[in-house]
């Protein structure tokens, strides 16, 4: 073969090898963050892993590069082992929980320890193969130079060529290998592009013989084993959101043998599992619970029930976030129009499937980000209630700060009220005043409501004083008759807090806004999470 036949090959394959590299980094984030958590603390420190394997095979290539002349086969044993070790990678994921359980027990109170922990377990499935892709550029940087006045061009077209694969393979990752075939099919195709460029470029080298034949011999039966295949993702939800919960991996077993798990599958926005636990749907997404849990019920049907009892004939309403579908339920018995807006389309089938029969043709369902759709609505609500999950990462976060609220606030009706549920369990009292003040400095007239004995609470927003006072929304409520009078008596709700207390919040110099631009929230409640029983203890 020509030079210039050779370095096109050498570019195509180097093409390849950035599109697989991204495609990796893309599914071993995904996995990893079922475990630790989509938290910017845990999703910078995976990012930080995989760059330090960059960084450390570039030093190793750039010298390996130096010292040998037959840099095609170095490239193909490189592409082979990041190959070998991509099919292994996910197996070694789905191995990680009960190690990951046990430096969570031992050290959540240690921050620096646990981040470290996480470091060394992103380590052990990334570090090896993130060393070989680094690697593979100065040992295909210095094959492709021949002359010291052609270095920028080819070094340049080089460089352009697997970013150009590098694009392809995150798009191709998340728009259509994840959501089609599941993480650890993708991550199976990942390892079959390396495996088969590494073996022809092995094969088209300058060595003996006996070392293509050897080198071929040794590493194929890995990719001919294949044990991603047998991978399994039957662990236990030991993991950032749920492993303060329990006292040990046992615990969490009998627990997760309490329920049934109905799907689990890979969509485009992230993993999800949905669970019977009795009469009721569970839903976690990434980990993390998003769907009610029975204690949850009655919560979340006050979600609707509450706002539509401060309001005098609400018409129009809009649930931000399906959940398990209880409070899009308890709207659409009490309203005439409900619609639904909800980021995640496999939640919606979720629900559909295995939900209240019929919910997802009573509702009209929006599939979509919430603040978005509020920017490009002109439909005036008269109720906007909102529980997101836990603001532990931005998609969530934004749902809890001034900017989201102003926006919401923009499309209510003149008497219109806007209801935000607030999971108070993981905040301090530091940070419900953050809550209240963020949400007071928008919304002139609030009522904070509170059940005595439980940890969450409910915000009441309106531009214009409500028409009811608490003892009328509370009776108005109960009148409903959709919640049993036996959980009105057994969780009652109180206010804790009247609009002219909420004013008083909003002017207190010293306490922070949530915004987009500081949210405060994303950082304070992971650190009040990692903390877990530690935490609550000290509220």
């Amino acid at each position: 073969m020509s030079e210039r036949g050779i370095q096109r090959v050498l570019l195509v394959a180097f093409g390849l090898s950035g599109g697989a590299a991204l495609l990796y980094e893309v599914v071993w984030t995904r996995a990893l963050s079922l475990i630790f958590g989509s938290t910017v603390y845990a999703l910078s420190t995976m990012l930080a892993t995989f760059m330090a394997g960059l960084a450390l095979g570039g030093y190793i290539g750039g010298r390996l590069a130096d010292r040998d002349k037959n840099l095609i086969f170095y490239f193909g044993l490189f592409e082979v082992g990041i190959g070998v070790f991509g099919l292994m990678a996910v197996p070694a994921i789905y191995s990680l929980p009960p190690f990951y359980f046990k430096a969570h027990k031992a050290l959540h109170l240690m921050p620096e320890a646990y981040f470290a922990s996480q470091f060394a377990m992103s380590a052990a499935i990334m570090l090896i193969p993130a060393t070989l892709m680094g690697g593979t550029f100065p040992v295909v940087a210095k094959r492709l130079t021949r002359h010291m006045e052609e270095m920028g061009s080819k070094v340049g077209r080089a460089y352009s060529v697997n970013t150009m694969g590098a694009i392809f393979g995150s798009l191709s990752a998340g728009f259509l290998l994840v959501p089609a075939l599941g993480l650890k099919w993708s991550s199976y195709a990942a390892g079959c592009v390396n495996i088969l460029t590494g073996c022809a470029l092995i094969l088209m080298s300058k060595a003996p013989m006996c070392g293509k034949v050897a080198a071929t011999a040794v590493l194929l039966p890995f990719a001919a084993y294949g044990p991603v295949l047998k991978a399994e993702n039957n662990y236990p939800s030991a993991n950032f959101y749920l492993a303060h919960r329990h006292e040990s991996i046992e615990a969490m077993k009998e627990f997760e043998g309490l329920r049934v798990k109905l799907i689990e599958k890979d969509y485009r926005e992230g993993n999800l599992r949905a669970y019977a636990h009795g009469d009721f749907l569970m839903i976690q997404q990434g980990g993390k619970p998003e769907g009610a849990s029975p204690g949850d019920l009655i919560h979340m049907m006050r979600l609707a029930a509450l706002p539509w009892a401060a309001c005098e004939n609400p018409r129009k309403v809009l649930v931000i976030g399906l959940g398990s579908g209880m409070t899009a339920a308890t709207a659409a018995l009490l309203s005439d129009e409900v619609c639904v807006v909800e980021i995640n389309p496999g939640i919606v089938e979720i629900v559909g499937e295995y939900g209240m029969p019929g919910l997802t043709d009573a509702v009209k369902v929006f599939k979509g980000d919430a603040r978005k759709h509020l920017l490009v609505s002109e439909a005036a609500y008269d109720i906007i209630t909102s529980e997101p999950s836990l603001p532990t990462e931005a998609a969530s976060a934004n749902l809890y700060t001034k900017e989201f609220y102003e926006l919401a606030a923009s499309r209510l009706a003149p008497d219109g009220v806007f209801c935000q549920g607030v999971q108070g369990w993981a905040l301090t009292k530091d940070d419900l005043m953050v809550c209240l003040k963020t949400f007071a400095s928008v919304f002139d007239h609030v009522y904070a409501w509170k059940v005595p004995g439980r940890e969450v609470f409910t915000l009441l927003g309106s531009k214009k004083p409500f028409r009811f006072t608490p003892e009328e929304m509370a009776q108005r409520m109960r009148g409903c008759g959709l919640i049993p009078e036996s959980q009105c008596e057994a969780q009652p709700m109180v206010v804790i807090a009247t609009p002219e207390r909420a004013r008083e919040i909003a002017a207190t110099e010293g306490i922070p806004l949530h915004t987009d631009d500081r949210p405060y929230l994303e950082f304070a409640m992971t650190k009040n999470l990692l903390l877990g029983e530690h935490f609550r203890k000290m509220r």
